[in-house]
């Protein structure tokens, strides 16, 4: 409603004190803007701004805006001229002129680009809303989800392993009860805070692996390499899921990489004896994306799992 005066001062302000122009003629031009101006809103909000800004390409976005604003200016000028030719009135082209088509610029695009303004804030709403509720989810669920984590299998067979060794490699059995109430440890305290030290993530890792390749007898071999310094803050159990996942479908050989920056963390993990493919990671993406937006990109072949994550 507030475009009608706006589309029928400007018919107003263009042809009057032109007395060879009818009133109808104004009213009807002030009408049609009036609904050109609606047509470009929608425009704006339901083609350029729900393409452009929740990606963030705020220069793409600028863009289109000017050159749509501009095609509605010049289809505006064109039937000013329409008119004005119809009634044999000629305006002569100046430096007025050519101030004013800047000033409508100018003016329209806030006008048009205003109709985005809610559509930024509900998607900013929707976000924080969706954030907010992983993070309580999280929260209220995480020792359970990390339980979960820990197959009961992998949980049965190192105990079952430290059971049947416990008299005869009593310094083996001690080391295999160490690393698993590290892990325990883990999930009951550390999974618990907002963040970890990367090392922390990497230390269960390499406990992980070493109690599996015990619980199957040598059937698993694995390394784990790092680069960089692992004393970088991250959301507890980051890289671990994907560990586990992997290690459910046994495969003969897993390594990892850590290649750690100032401000990215590269994660890798190649398998050999297992296809990738067959592994349900869907869960653990969907999370990670939630909890990291755009700061995570995940790459997944036949026979690796890639993160990298920027952290700063």
């Amino acid at each position: 409603m507030a475009f009608i005066p706006i589309g029928l001062a400007q018919a107003f302000f263009v042809f009057d004190g032109y007395t060879e122009i009818s009133t109808r003629t104004i009213y009807t031009f002030g009408i049609g803007l009036f609904m050109t101006i609606i047509a470009f809103v929608y425009f704006n909000i339901y083609v350029l701004a729900s393409r452009f800004l929740p990606k963030g390409e705020f220069a793409t976005y600028l863009f289109a805006l000017l050159v749509s604003v501009f095609s509605f200016l010049f289809l505006k000028h064109t039937v000013e001229y329409c008119i004005f030719s119809a009634v044999n009135i000629h305006r002569e082209f100046n430096g007025i002129t050519l101030l004013d088509g800047l000033s409508n610029l100018m003016l329209y695009s806030i006008c048009i680009a205003s109709g985005s303004i809610s559509l930024l804030f509900k998607r900013w709403m929707a976000g924080n809303d969706e954030i907010e509720n992983l993070k309580n989810k999280r929260l209220k669920n995480n020792i359970e989800e990390i339980k979960s984590r820990l197959r009961p299998h992998f949980l049965y067979a190192t105990l079952d392993y430290a059971s049947n060794r416990v008299k005869s490699e009593p310094v083996l059995t001690s080391d295999t009860v160490f690393r698993l109430s590290e892990m325990l440890r883990y999930q009951l305290y550390d999974s618990k805070r907002d963040r970890v030290l990367l090392t922390s993530d990497i230390e269960f890792i390499r406990n992980y692996l070493m109690l599996e390749k015990q619980n199957r007898e040598g059937a698993l071999t694995y390394t784990i390499s790092v680069n960089g310094n692992p004393n970088k803050l991250v959301f507890p159990a980051l890289f671990i899921p994907w560990v586990d996942e992997i290690a459910a479908g046994k495969p003969a050989q897993i390594d990892v990489l850590f290649d750690i920056d100032t401000c990215l963390i590269r994660f890798e993990c190649r398998v050999w004896g297992l296809d990738l493919s067959l592994c349900d990671f869907s869960k653990i993406q969907q999370e990670q994306n939630a909890l990291y937006a755009g700061d995570i990109a995940i790459k997944k072949e036949d026979e690796l799992i890639e993160l990298q994550l920027k952290i700063c």
